[in-house]
This record gives structure tokens, sequence and C-alpha cells, in this order.
């Protein structure tokens, strides 16, 4: 059975962070994103060890599927639908302002303010496909 390239990385780039990672904190010092998740940074040292836990599949890895809480300070699972990240359909944030009928400077703030969901890649940003759906079907105003 062949391993689709994004899971190959994913897992490649898994196993060197747990070879290499001596869980001094320093990530978690610099990284912008326990606080939009609502993760207590406070101790950087704890924050890390606790990373690498779920990286080596220990406690709370179950529930702390790719991408849970990080990219939107609402806790969406990026994931959570699909089976494998090769499954999921990545859109550009061109892509995603067409679809919004929004400027592609209304979906970097949206992406940056945690609202809708992303993954950096390089310089850019890719915004799965089903965080756009569930972003656009969260902000529908109904009538009452």
């Amino acid at each position: 059975m062949d391993i689709p390239p994004l899971d190959l990385a994913m897992k490649t780039r898994t196993a060197q962070v747990l070879e290499r990672c001596v869980a001094c904190g320093a990530c978690a010092e610099v990284c912008p994103m326990p606080g939009p998740a609502g993760i207590d940074a406070s101790n950087p040292g704890k924050l890390t060890e606790g990373i690498l836990t779920i990286l080596r599949g220990g406690e709370h890895a179950d529930a702390a599927r790719w991408g849970a809480g990080s990219s939107a300070g609402r806790g969406l699972l990026m994931a959570a639908d699909v089976s494998s990240l090769s499954d999921v359909r990545f859109l550009t944030v061109a892509e995603v302002a067409t679809i919004m009928r929004v400027s592609k400077m209304t979906v970097y703030r949206l992406v940056h303010s945690g609202e809708l969901e992303a993954i950096r890649v390089g310089r850019s940003f890719r915004v799965p496909e089903q965080a756009v759906n569930t972003y656009l079907k969260e902000a529908f105003v109904g009538s009452d």
C-alpha cells in the first residue's frame, strides 16, 4: 500500500521533530497559536512536553487530530471529516476570495484572526475547502 505524499511528509517531519527536540520550550515561547487556541503557554517547557506526548501517540493523541484548534481560535478540527490528509482539498487565498466574493485581503484577515482555518506552505496559505464551508455556514444570518 502506497502512502500518499502529504501523509508521508507529515510522518517524516513528525519523526524528525521527535528525534531532534530537546523540549526546551523555545518553540512554544515564540509560537503565536496557543493564545488564539485557548492554550495556556505560561510554562513553555510543559507545553512542549505535552505536544511531544501527543506526537508520540500518547495521552490525548486521539483528541488532538491534525490542526485541532491550532489555526482557528474556535477549536475546529481541520481534518476531522476525512480519513487522511491526502483527502483534504486545499484552496488558495485567491480561490477562497472568489468563492466568498470578497477581496484576498479579507481572506488574509480571517486567517490571521483565526476565524478561518489555514495552513502555511512556505510563504503562502492554503485553506481546507471544508473550513470555508464551515465558516460560511456559521456566518450565515437567518431571518427570525
